[in-house]
């Protein structure tokens, strides 16, 4: 199955269900609205509520009856559902001549009593006492009316809220009574509102000509959005963030035509007019299953792609350090659906070697001829540091011999998001963009630090209680460690985190960890923490497994030196081996966490972890920081990558 083929089917079956879930949330919120009293009064239906049988709040279920006589003052509790006193058993209740004997109803909530009714003797009558109470024992001021009717006893309560009834009955001296089945009719106001019907009916028909309406506008925004490109990604996140923005911008255009087509519906159908919580419940309803959607399909494609299916092969020109990082990402990130057959590579020296497993197939004098053997028409170009002479001609001969290609970015492309082509004296030059928040962005950025961290703090404070005082019992010293970073534009503040290392002399922790941050910066190893694992306490590595030891860091986000999410903040002695380059971190506010935390944390090298940064400055959106702070609760709790 190729790779088009699969893709085409997997969009075919997503718009299927796509159409499906519209039309289903549609339908589903048309009956809240319309169908329930959920947003409207409920209709009052008086039913016989030891028979009410209905789910998630039945009387029947929660009912409970028991006998009183003047012998044994209380018996054992009979529930509704077991059919005593009802028309389900017609067993007789009776009463000695000149005698009292009496019932208590529990109805296990309160409910509107509008009349209590007994099958009693044709022939013999007697009296009535009724006492009721309500949830909380209070009695309820009440008159009854008894009278006989065609062998019922009925007593009228005239719709009181009603617990707890006892139903008391004399019988006459002339002769015994005889009692049989019991009916209480009422209205239970606490049955779910939900389930329940709306006293004002809503007409069906103009919601048609909406739900037709919403199917357009749902579907339009979607292919507007880009939910259907053959080059969608599978994180759920961005499938979340492009199905938010398609329904707001169908429910934008539902209620415009909703406004637009008012007038028609008033005369049609005699004042009617649309309910704008059905277009937003309808918008909720759709975000989920639209969601919910994706995440099928894309657990789908994963299937899929994990037994070869829709596989792509790709030749990698260039076999450096870039081509063999492309070559990593692509066997991690299989959904890319990708697979690396070979490096193609101008050095001679490397021809015939195998570099990450692969083969370096030749020159690029020969591409066509390499991209054939291996059976692909697509190549990534992997030679960033290359002139641009040696890039234009590789691409010149892709687009000669119809290969497809892709370039990996130079590094103004990464650092800048803002490329403009303008025009110097008749020569062509790109204006690249170097600011990166603006004061409207950095506004926005600070509002949701502050929001964030003040819920944080209160939620996690007994968590910093328990965490401070392990610190300060398992070894001397303070429970916090302050250190100087540097901040947005080289600004020193002091950085807090929780100990988790013995406590040594201030020089002592300069020199151990000065030396090590050089060589890191230098030959761009991994990013890990600097660490002495000698010195680590038990509750010290416990912390570091899960970060935990950064949540002081929480302090700083609110006294505005950090935010939620940047650049990690650099030490003074670290910065002196920063190039012009690595400097362009400072720019920003630095972050407890950001983007390099969530893609590999202490795994990445420096120079990746730099880009990322770069990278994260120039593209800040609210959606990204939203996006790395839910992606960073699975990447801490996972421990991946953690110092």
């Amino acid at each position: 199955m190729s790779y088009r083929n699969l893709h085409i089917g997997l969009l075919i079956l997503l718009l299927v269900l796509d159409l499906c879930m519209i039309n289903l949330s549609g339908l589903a919120a048309f009956w809240i609205r319309c169908r329930t009293a959920l947003f409207e009064e409920a209709k009052h239906e008086i039913v016989d509520l030891i028979r009410d049988d209905r789910s998630f709040g039945g009387i029947r279920d929660l009912g409970k009856i028991r006998e009183l006589n003047e012998e044994k003052n209380e018996a054992e509790w009979w529930k509704f559902e077991d059919g005593l006193f009802t028309q389900d058993n017609q067993q007789l209740l009776t009463i000695p001549a000149g005698q009292k004997v009496g019932v208590e109803i529990d109805l296990g909530s309160s409910c509107l009593i509008d009349r209590i009714i007994w099958a009693v003797s044709d022939d013999i009558s007697g009296s009535v006492e009724v006492a009721l109470s309500d949830d909380s024992g209070a009695i309820v001021p009440v008159s009854p009316k008894a009278f006989h009717s065609n062998g019922q006893l009925e007593v009228s309560i005239h719709a009181r809220m009603v617990r707890k009834a006892r139903v008391s009955f004399f019988a006459p001296s002339e002769g015994p009574m005889q009692l049989g089945s019991i009916q209480i009719h009422g209205f239970n106001p606490n049955y779910p509102r939900i389930l329940s019907h709306p006293a004002k009916q809503i007409p069906q028909q103009p919601y048609k000509h909406l739900l037709v309406l919403w199917n357009m506008a749902s579907i339009l925004a979607l292919l507007y959005c880009g939910a259907y490109r053959i080059t969608r990604s599978l994180e759920i996140l961005d499938d979340f963030w492009i199905v938010m923005r398609s329904v707001s911008l169908a429910a934008v255009l539902a209620i415009v035509m909703i406004f637009l087509h008012r007038g028609y519906q008033e005369i049609t159908y005699l004042g009617f007019e649309y309910s704008r919580l059905v277009v937003i419940i309808g918008s909720i309803l759709s975000t989920v299953a639209l969601t919910g959607n994706r995440i099928v399909v894309n657990a789908s494609h994963r299937y899929f792609l994990r037994r070869g299916y829709g596989i792509r092969k790709v030749l990698i020109v260039g076999a450096g350090p870039a081509g063999q990082q492309i070559v990593d990402r692509l066997r991690t990130h299989y959904w890319l659906a990708y697979e690396p057959a070979g490096f193609v590579d101008d050095n001679p020296e490397l021809h015939g070697k195998r570099i990450r497993g692969l083969p370096v197939m030749g020159g690029t004098m020969d591409l066509r001829e390499h991209a054939q053997f291996v059976g692909t028409d697509e190549v990534i170009v992997a030679l960033p540091n290359s002139s641009h002479k040696a890039v234009r001609d590789i691409v010149g001969r892709c687009y000669s011999e119809h290969l497809k290609f892709r370039i990996l970015p130079d590094l103004f492309e990464v650092i800048s998001s803002e490329v403009q082509v303008g025009v110097l004296d008749g020569v062509p030059v790109l204006d690249l963009d170097d600011n990166y928040l603006g004061h409207w962005d950095r506004f926005l950025k600070r509002g949701l630090d502050v929001v964030c961290a003040t819920v944080g703090l209160a939620i996690l404070s007994p968590l910093l209680t328990l965490l401070f005082v392990l610190t300060k019992l398992t070894s001397r010293g303070s429970a916090f460690f302050v250190q100087t970073r540097l901040g947005e534009n080289g600004k020193g503040f002091p950085f807090y985190k929780f100990r988790t290392m013995q406590v040594i002399s201030d020089q002592d922790a300069r020199d151990e960890r000065e030396i090590q941050y050089r060589a890191m910066i230098q030959n761009n190893e991994n990013t890990g923490k600097i660490v002495n694992w000698s010195r680590i306490t038990w509750i010290g590595k416990f912390m570091r497994r899960f970060s935990l030891d950064e949540l002081p860091q929480i302090i700083n986000v609110i006294r505005g030196e950090m935010s939620l999410v940047g650049p990690r903040p650099p030490i003074p002695y670290e910065v002196e081996s920063y190039n012009t380059l690595h400097l362009e971190r400072l720019k920003g506010k630095p972050g407890i966490t950001g983007l390099w935390q969530v893609n590999g944390r202490a795994d990445l090298p420096f120079e990746e972890m730099v880009k990322l940064d770069l990278y994260y400055l120039k593209h800040w959106s609210l959606w990204l920081d939203f996006k790395i702070l839910l992606k960073t609760i699975p990447t801490v709790l996972s421990g991946r990558g953690a110092r």
